[in-house]
């Protein structure tokens, strides 16, 4: 419930009010403690909350400072989930310990090009995408723009989102 209450707090005020006499209310502040209990006291979707919570604060909340322990315990408990990995990278570059954020960019990189389980070539654009926010981060601007471009290599539907975003960045 803490995701309906948090993400429908974003959506405009007709869809607010449409959405409350169908489903539930939209509070952003419910919706982050709703997240905050799960994360803490959950049984079966702990981890979930979890990395929901993290994402929230580091890009919907711009509190990065409060997403990074979070981030850092996916990490540590689940070292083989890629997108953990990525997670924590970018957070790390949001708090600008950019040192820390490509150790683990090169990590991914390094599992991408080995071909190592889990990691698959589809993640490439994903990966330059992260070296161009942690570039970006960093205001190092050609740099970035060198690693967002790459990412229009991949024209496949698995990195829609990953454009999107270079192209949000490269404006």
């Amino acid at each position: 419930m803490g995701l309906f209450h948090y993400h429908l707090d974003h959506l405009s005020t007709v869809t607010r009010f449409l959405s409350s006499l169908l489903i539930t209310g939209a509070d952003r502040e419910k919706g982050l403690k709703e997240l905050e209990l799960a994360s803490q006291k959950g049984d079966l979707l702990k981890d979930l909350a979890l990395a929901e919570l993290a994402s929230v604060y580091t890009y919907l909340e711009d509190k990065p400072e409060r997403a990074l322990p979070i981030a850092l315990e996916l990490r540590k408990r689940f070292p083989r989930n890629y997108g953990f990995a990525f997670a924590l990278a970018s957070t790390l570059a949001e708090v600008r310990r950019f040192a820390e954020a490509f150790t683990v960019a090169a990590e991914i990189g390094e599992g991408i090009a080995k071909g190592v389980a889990p990691y698959v070539p589809q993640l490439q654009s994903r990966y330059d995408h992260l070296l161009g926010r942690i570039f970006f981060n960093q205001r190092e601007y050609a740099k970035a723009t060198e690693h967002f471009r790459k990412v229009f290599t991949d024209t496949s539907v698995f990195s829609v989102r990953t454009r999107a975003s270079a192209l949000l960045h490269l404006g």
